[in-house]
This record gives C-alpha cells, sequence and structure tokens, in this order.
C-alpha cells in the first residue's frame, strides 16, 4: 500500500489531476481521507448508518464541507477520462471520531480531478491517497495556487485626528500587499501608501464620531475591530454653498461681484472664477463675500473654498464675462450712440444690429457751459453714464436707464488746468474710473463706484512731448509723443504694473479707436493713415506686443471714424462712420474682416456722435 499525503494551507485553491495505472474498478481503489479538521453537513442518500452515493460517468456533484471557522466551502469531483469500464464513485461516509465523517472512497480507471475553493480559516484540508496496489502510479499535477488572505489591522496611531481631516495614520498588521484602498468608515483615506506587507501610511479624510480604520484586499476587506477605530476631534466644517452672485455678468478686466451662499465664515481660503483665483475678496458675513472678478473670458463658475470643502457649481453660481462696452444705456450687450448737436441738443439711439431698436430726445444743455467728457458705466449695473463737466471745473454724472435719466450726481469741482483724457476700469471692480492729466504732465486716478471717489492715486509725471491717446476697459493707458513713439502702462490698481514701447508710427497714420476685434478680451488698435485713408488693426497680446495686424482697405475721404462700439451683440467691436453730409454706417467687424455693414441713413451736419473714451 503507497500513501501519498498533500496538506494545503487555508489560503490555498487546490486541483489534483490523480492518474490511476494498472487498476480496475474491481482490483483497486484509492482512499481520500478527510481529516477531522473538515466534516459534512449532510449525508447523501437516506436510511440509516453509513450514506452511499453513486456518481455515474459525466456527471459532477459538489459536497459542502464546514471547517472549523463554520465557513461553508464547495468540494468538486470529477471524471475526466473515457468511460471504459462504466466508472464510478463510492462515498462510503462512515461516522469518526468527534462526529466528523471520513474515508471518501473512488473507483475508477480513469483520471479523477478533485477540486476545493480557497479557504480562510485556520484549519487545514489534508488529503491522503491510498492505493493497494503497489504497482499503482498516483501523479500529483500542477501546484496549489496561493493568495493572499483578506488583510488584519493590528494597530493604528495616531488613533484620533482633526474632524477636518488631514492626520497621518500608521496602519500595522498584515496582508497589505497589493492593497486596493483604505478607508476611514464610509470615507476613502484621502491618499495611503504602502510601506510594505505589514504597514502602510494613511491621510485621513474629513470626518466625524469614531470609525473602523480598514484595508481593502482582492481578498476582502480587513475584519473589523476596537483596534482598528479612529476618533476625529472637532467639529467638521461644512463646505460653502454658492446661491447667487451679483451682478452675474462684468468686464473683461475684471468686476466688483457680489456672493450670496452660506458657511462663508470660516477660513475662506479662495474665490475662484472657473479655474483662475480672484486676488482680492472680503468675508462680509456668513453668507455674504464681496470679490473682485480676475480677467477671464465666457461664463465660468464662481466657487468658494474653505476647509470643508469648494463650493458645488450649478446655474446659480455662473459669471458671464462681457466685452469692454462703454456705451451701452440699457444693458443688452449692445453699443448705443449717443447724440448732440451743435444748439445743445441731446438723444440717443438704442442699436440693435443694423436697425436702431428705439431713440429718445434728452432735453437740451447749453454746450458752452457743459461738455460730455466720457460715457462709462460708473455704477455697475451695466447701463453706460454720462460724465460732464462744466467752463469752471464743476464734474457731474447722469446716471443712465436706457434712454432715460434716472438720477444725477455732483462730483465736485476741479481746477481748470486738470483735464480728463479716460474713463477705463484702472482698479478692475467693473466700473469707470477718471484717468486725469494737468497741464504740467502730472497724471491721477480717481477710483469711482457710483457717485463716490473711493479713492485718488498719482501716477507720475510725463515729459510734455508725450500725450494720453486713450485708456481700455483692461487697465491699460495709451502714450504717443510729437515724434510718432507709442507707449502702452499697465495700470494695476494705483501702480503702473508694467508698460511697454512698441516702436515708432509714422505721424500721418493716427489712432481712429480702441477696441476687441477679434473677441479675446484685449483691446486692440485701430489706426488710419491721413495721406492715404488706409484703415488698419494692430491685435494686442495681454503681454503688451503686437501678435499681428491687418489693413481693412482705403475708405474714401469724406467718411471718418467716429466710435467703435459692438453695436449687433456678437462679442466683437465694430467701427461706426460718418461722412461730411450726415450719412453714417457701420462695418460690423470679426477680427480682420468686414463681416456686413449698415447705413443708418443721414442726420445732418449739426450732429455729432459723443464718442469719447469709446472702445
Amino acid at each position: 500500500m503507497t500513501i501519498r499525503k498533500l496538506v494545503c494551507g487555508v489560503r490555498t485553491a487546490c486541483l489534483f489531476a490523480i492518474a490511476l495505472v494498472g487498476l480496475t474498478a474491481a482490483s483497486g481503489q484509492n482512499a481520500f481521507a478527510l481529516s477531522p479538521g473538515c466534516t459534512f453537513l449532510q449525508k447523501f442518500g437516506g436510511g440509516t448508518g453509513n450514506g452511499f452515493f453513486s456518481i455515474h460517468f459525466g456527471y459532477t456533484e459538489k459536497f459542502h464541507l464546514s471547517f472549523n471557522a463554520g465557513e461553508a466551502v464547495s468540494l468538486s469531483l470529477s471524471d475526466v477520462g473515457p468511460n471504459l469500464l462504466g466508472t464510478f464513485y463510492s462515498f462510503d461516509m462512515s461516522p469518526a471520531v468527534n462526529g466528523f465523517y471520513s474515508d471518501i472512497y473512488f473507483f475508477s480507471n480513469n483520471a479523477i480531478n478533485v477540486t476545493w475553493p480557497i479557504l480562510t480559516n485556520s484549519a487545514l484540508l489534508s488529503i491522503e491517497v491510498t492505493t493497494f496496489d503497489p504497482n499503482t502510479v498516483v501523479t500529483v499535477l500542477g501546484n496549489c495556487a496561493s493568495r493572499n488572505p483578506p488583510s488584519a489591522v493590528n494597530t493604528i496611531a495616531p488613533t484620533s485626528g482633526a474632524a477636518s481631516g488631514g492626520t497621518a495614520v500608521g496602519i500595522t498588521g498584515a496582508g497589505f500587499t497589493g492593497a486596493t484602498g483604505v478607508a476611514f468608515g464610509g470615507s476613502s483615506a484621502a491618499s495611503f501608501t504602502v510601506n510594505n506587507d505589514n504597514s502602510i501610511t494613511a491621510t485621513a479624510p474629513a470626518g466625524s464620531g469614531i470609525v473602523d480604520v480598514t484595508v481593502a484586499t482582492a481578498a476582502g476587506a480587513s475584519v473589523l475591530s476596537v483596534a482598528d477605530q479612529f476618533t476625529y476631534i472637532g467639529t467638521l466644517t461644512p463646505a460653502p454653498t454658492v446661491t447667487s452672485v451679483t451682478p452675474d455678468f462684468g468686464a473683461l478686466s475684471g468686476a466688483e461681484v457680489t456672493i450670496t451662499g452660506t458657511n462663508f465664515l470660516t477660513g475662506i481660503t479662495k474665490v475662484n472664477f472657473g479655474s483662475v483665483g480672484s486676488n482680492y475678496f472680503v468675508v462680509n458675513s456668513a453668507t455674504s463675500i464681496t470679490v473682485q472678478a480676475p480677467d477671464g473670458t465666457g461664463s465660468v463658475d464662481l466657487t468658494v473654498t474653505n476647509a470643508g470643502g469648494t463650493s458645488p457649481t450649478s446655474v446659480a453660481d455662473r459669471f458671464t464675462y462681457t466685452a469692454a462696452n462703454t456705451h451701452d444705456f440699457n444693458g443688452d450687450g449692445k453699443s448705443d450712440l449717443f447724440w448732440r448737436d451743435t444748439a445743445g441738443d441731446l438723444a440717443v439711439w438704442v442699436m440693435n444690429g443694423s436697425g436702431i431698436a428705439s431713440s429718445a430726445n434728452l432735453g437740451n444743455v447749453s454746450p458752452s457751459i457743459w461738455s460730455i467728457i466720457g460715457l462709462r458705466d460708473f455704477s455697475g449695473t451695466g447701463n453706460a453714464d454720462v460724465l460732464w463737466r462744466n467752463a469752471s471745473g464743476d464734474v457731474s454724472i447722469w446716471f443712465m436707464n436706457g434712454a432715460s435719466v434716472s438720477s444725477t450726481a455732483s462730483l465736485g469741482n476741479v481746477p481748470i488746468n486738470w483735464a480728463v483724457y479716460g474713463t477705463g476700469d484702472l482698479d478692475g471692480n467693473g466700473t469707470g474710473d477718471l484717468l486725469w492729466e494737468d497741464t504740467s504732465g502730472e497724471v491721477a486716478v480717481w477710483f469711482m463706484r457710483g457717485s463716490s471717489t473711493i479713492s485718488t492715486a498719482s501716477l507720475g509725471s510725463v515729459p510734455s512731448n508725450w500725450s494720453i491717446a486713450g485708456d481700455d476697459s483692461n487697465g491699460n493707458i495709451y502714450w504717443r509723443d510729437t515724434a510718432g513713439d507709442l507707449a502702452i502702462w499697465q495700470v494695476r490698481g494705483s501702480a503702473i504694473a508694467a508698460s511697454a514701447s512698441l516702436g515708432n508710427i509714422p505721424p500721418n497714420w493716427r489712432i481712429a479707436g480702441f477696441g476687441d476685434f477679434n473677441g479675446d478680451g484685449v483691446t486692440d488698435i485701430l489706426w488710419r493713415d491721413s495721406t492715404s485713408n488706409t484703415v488698419a488693426i494692430w491685435f494686442m497680446t495681454s503681454a503688451m506686443t503686437i501678435s499681428s495686424s491687418t489693413s481693412l482697405g482705403v475708405a474714401p475721404s469724406t467718411w471718418s471714424i467716429v466710435q467703435t462700439g459692438d453695436y449687433n451683440g456678437d462679442g466683437y467691436s465694430d467701427i461706426f462712420w460718418i461722412d461730411n453730409t450726415g450719412n453714417t454706417a457701420v462695418w460690423f467687424m470679426n477680427g480682420g474682416t468686414i463681416s456686413s455693414s449698415a447705413g443708418y441713413g443721414n442726420v445732418g451736419t449739426t450732429w455729432s456722435v459723443q464718442s469719447m473714451s469709446a472702445e
């Protein structure tokens, strides 16, 4: 009699192919004996005494076993050889010591496959192969395939940490190799590193109360125990929410926006417009934040972040960047026209692309006393306002609502040696500011909010041969000297953040206007040659360089460019013309291409467009 015995560990799945050589069903037998560590849950067959069960060729049966830890597993037996002698298996399950069953007999002259699943308790399954014929060759084909058991967490250190998360926790135990996750209760660790099979370092996520720290592997999650418990200390900071933004649009250079929401008081770390963070925000209360929009384009989500997380996005937090528009009186995103005749009569055309949507007369203001020195949104309503100054130096604003004056305000008196040369948004709060220069070359800024001067700043002095050619809604001041040299100051708040020279341009080329002609959010420069009447555009970059230029051709000398603006609301600045008889027209632009044009009739020779500081 030959005995072959193979013992498989608890973390093993085994497949044996036993080839029986030189045996017949009558003359030989193999005895597979289950060790006392195993028991059948039930007998197969009926009656009393020993159970008996036969498997005919071609069938497979599974026999359920129960091990020490009470785990139910399956034992599969199958005959894989040819049916030469009517193969059958006989199972004599006689009660053995302690009530366990043993002695399972197989009678076959073919190969027999015996398979059992992965076992996860502490028992061992022992198989003995017994042959009574010394000529029998017993061959075990293949090896047992190893697999790690579920991991076990023995200790964690430290056992507590802040509710906001971020605590580095060392985990010791067994079976960590190949770990696929670490969890603190129902939340995944912020990060984890498997140091070796017995050690993991994990970063706790935000949480509260007492939670189990578990390690997941291919075999499952580690068994819970008091040794794996982690206690969160303190109160978890709730993430902010944003319920509204006001206004929900603003100029490309930025606007002052009020955010309404919840959970703003605790540790606000950043406010983002899309992926770009604002450099300035003030927490007013638990439900209100005032923020200055950074440069941007299109529609973006405005989000607020604290230690508890970042506010979820929704349609309520959307902010839309609008192209710089100095003369949109009704806030519809289209530039309008403000007219004045030689007698002082005032009128507004509310534009709608190739047509005039409406018009209105605004009365008469004597031109010998008051002059219009700027058109810009000073109040942050989205409607352009009208800036006035009289011969004595008094400054006043008309706050507009479409084609009507909603209110007026006085800004005081400024000595007449000072003049306003621009109304661009120089501090990026979304409203126009006043750019002043006196006769000695001193340059100063009034930073405006409605009828209030928030602050003032001196930008220094420039030589008398340099003059301001214009400014824009991106905080740029354009300078040109008597020799034709061109330069830019980039103003951020009360300081000149950067400057650049654009070279020398022959004096016969004159700046005819500014505008964003290609819709990239950067102000471009419109030129006209006074000799040839050629019209051209310099497309600028935010780095104050010329990216490209294009010629728009020659326009008759009888026609003059009087204003630029987006008259059809497509995001591209257009060019408004008037000839010496009063005929009006617009070139609708698309980058360096005139996409179409339109005429608005004749206004006579006594009316002129008020186009100061327009782009």
